[in-house]
């Protein structure tokens, strides 16, 4: 039995793929389009393996909800689109009729963008449930995909048994995930086929052992040159892992014997030249890491001389890509390449004649933009699976509520885009496997990767999308709260009025003591919230609170022992003080040199500018510009009634 709605996946290649893969004859019954019964013909174990497969299909497929509760069920959700990532090889085996059936099951319009996208419209649920199912039917889909051998890598390397028999990479490769395979060697050429999940699979165990590559430098004296290359052609031979060594050169102008390969096959003949350096009595020969592709293991050596902890120093790394790994790493703009350098620290230079990545950084850098790479590529054809083994002290998790990832992710993603801008992280959701029972029932995982204070500040912004969206989702019962930890967050409910007061046109006056006291202060819903250290939290509510007090009234401060603030005095024969520093005046101070700044007491009467901010080159910079506006307002009152020492500065022990 089929239910009629699914009638439409049970067309063209879908039944073809189930009778050959089950070796039986189906049909549906009747009209194709209005049957609600699939008669499947064959051996008894035949027929038994082709109904099991329709029934995975028809497990799949969400409940439908009566006609007359659709608008009832979705009224209060908003409408969304999202896009899934395709590849063209993807592309060329994707049915219509198929994204029709999921469009019908789900309610959502779905629409090939091309040979780049699937794109999914309607409310939030049913654009979720669209996506869950193009995800299913994407993995499942049949394809041919061609895998090139970079041009410096032999192709021997892929085909090549062991002297002691072992499988070669392509048999080791296609046992563990039976993937079909054609090889090509004179066109360097490979071919996977089968279900996209199993090709996926197959080409990144290929892209894992080319990403596993690594050079080696070997230094030496010029008379050692003839003897070590005669070694390498008797030697290396004759190593159990010389099939996956791509190169052993001599460079006579350098004097350096390069090794790259697999790191097991330049250990073992960095070993074999080592014991030779023994029989010469030569002293151990130098060497130094040129390019390390992927998570190299550590030589006995290293292990030897305690260098187990990551390396300070800068070495490169090279990332093989597919052709289309290398466009979605590159970006529009270059812009995706540039935030994973960002986020990482580490450099990435991206060579698209051969779809490689170079990585240039400290060992621990490195190790994160390998992550980052990896979890973008990911991204391409599929939800990203984040486990607790992704985190090395850059992950932050949040749990999103369904009915605000549409909100969350904004139109093409540009609210994610923007935090991920302006906090230097990388975000996006992902199917997360972490401990059960953390209260993430309901919702979807969004992933923010970063340093400590930058997933701090884009997951406070994911916070107050959220609380936008519901309110009360995390202030509810949130009062005046402060944290003594060194690194923590504080609370500070605030009213309607002031929240409006605090946070200023486009969030102006939010950013400025942001700035000022070195905090990261958002506002969710009506609670600030300020995260980072203990004197950046403290800085940041009196900031808030002398603020609030401006609102109503004056406000006077107490500096003795503050080391955040610089005070300007003010002359007692200067005229219309108020004027002098009018809002927009001190505004662009503030803006200029990223600092806090007031008239203390009653502005039009006040002897004394007070300028806050964490940093003091900031401070010393607003008092210069608060002095020259002073000046230029004595200058201004000379050439109206002209000079006399009543109204100069100087005449008023003043001196800036």
């Amino acid at each position: 039995e089929v239910p009629t709605e699914l009638t439409g996946i049970l067309k063209g290649s879908t039944l073809r793929d189930i009778e050959h893969e089950t070796d039986t004859f189906c049909f549906l019954e009747g009209d194709v389009d209005m049957s609600d019964r699939l008669l499947i013909f064959g051996s008894n174990k035949g027929r038994k393996q082709a109904e099991k497969k329709v029934r995975e299909l028809i497990r799949v497929r969400p409940r439908q909800p009566p006609p007359d509760d659709v608008s009832e069920r979705y009224k209060s959700e908003n409408v969304v689109r999202t896009e899934v990532r395709i590849s063209p090889v993807v592309a060329g085996v994707i049915e219509p009729e198929r994204l029709l059936a999921i469009q019908h099951s789900c309610g959502a319009k779905v629409t090939q963008q091309g040979s780049e996208s699937i794109l999914i419209q309607g409310y939030e649920q049913q654009v979720s449930l669209a996506k869950r199912q193009m995800h299913e039917y994407i993995y499942n889909l049949r394809v041919e995909e061609e895998f090139m051998v970079p041009k410096d890598v032999p192709f021997h390397i892929f085909i090549a048994k062991g002297v002691d028999g072992r499988s070669s990479v392509m048999e080791e490769v296609r046992n563990q995930t039976r993937v079909r395979v054609k090889v090509l060697p004179h066109d360097k050429k490979i071919i996977l086929a089968g279900l996209f999940s199993v090709v996926a699979n197959a080409k990144r165990e290929l892209q894992t052992f080319l990403a596993s590559f690594v050079t080696r430098h070997v230094h030496l004296e010029r008379s050692q040159i003839e003897k070590v290359s005669m070694l390498g052609k008797q030697s290396f031979p004759k190593m159990n892992n010389f099939r996956h060594l791509c190169a052993a050169q001599i460079n006579k102008d350098q004097c350096t014997l390069t090794l790259s390969g697999t790191p097991e096959a330049v250990e073992e003949a960095r070993t074999v030249v080592d014991d030779f350096f023994q029989q010469q009595g030569w002293h151990e020969p130098g060497f130094e890491v040129y390019a390390l592709k992927h998570a190299m293991k550590s030589s006995a050596r290293q292990h030897e001389e305690g260098a187990g902890a990551p390396s300070s120093k800068k070495a490169a790394e090279i990332l093989q890509l597919s052709e289309n790994d290398s466009a979605f790493i590159l970006g529009r703009g270059g812009k995706t390449k540039q935030k994973i350098a960002r986020v990482s620290g580490a450099q990435l230079e991206l060579h698209e004649h051969n779809n490689t990545v170079e990585i240039i950084g400290n060992d621990i850098e490195r190790r994160k933009a390998r992550k980052y790479v990896e979890l973008v590529r990911a991204q391409r054809v599929g939800p990203v699976n984040v486990d607790e083994t992704h985190d090395d002290g850059d992950l932050t998790m949040i749990a999103v509520p369904h009915n605000c990832v549409g909100f969350v992710t904004g139109s093409q993603g540009n609210f994610l885009r923007t935090c991920e801008e302006e906090w230097g992280t990388l975000m996006f959701f992902c199917d997360y496997q972490g401990p059960p029972g953390d209260g993430a029932a309901g919702s979807e995982r969004l992933a923010i990767f970063g340093g400590r204070a930058g997933r701090t500040g884009a997951e406070l912004k994911v916070m107050a999308a959220i609380e936008t969206k519901l309110p009360g989702f995390f202030t509810h019962d949130v009062g005046d709260r402060c944290c003594h930890e060194e690194w923590g967050q504080d609370t500070l409910p605030l009213g309607n009025e002031e929240l409006s007061f605090a946070l200023g046109k486009d969030g102006s006056t939010r950013k400025k003591l942001a700035r000022a006291s070195g905090c990261i202060l958002e506002y969710v819903g009506n609670v600030a919230y300020m995260a980072g250290t203990l004197g950046a939290r403290r800085r940041a509510r009196d900031y808030l609170g002398w603020l609030m007090k401006q609102r109503t009234g004056t406000v006077y401060v107490d500096v003795d022992g503050r080391t955040d603030v610089t005070a300007v005095d003010i002359p007692d024969g200067l005229e219309a003080v108020a004027s002098v520093f009018k809002s927009m005046t001190l505004r662009g101070i503030e803006q200029e040199t990223r600092t806090f700044c007031f008239l203390e007491g009653n502005a039009s009467k006040s002897d004394r500018l007070l300028i806050f901010g964490q940093d003091k080159a900031g401070r010393e910079k607003a008092k210069a510009i608060a002095v020259d506006r002073i000046q230029q307002k004595f200058k201004s009152m000379e050439d109206v009634r002209g000079p006399s020492d009543h109204g100069h500065p100087q005449g008023h022990g003043w001196g800036g």
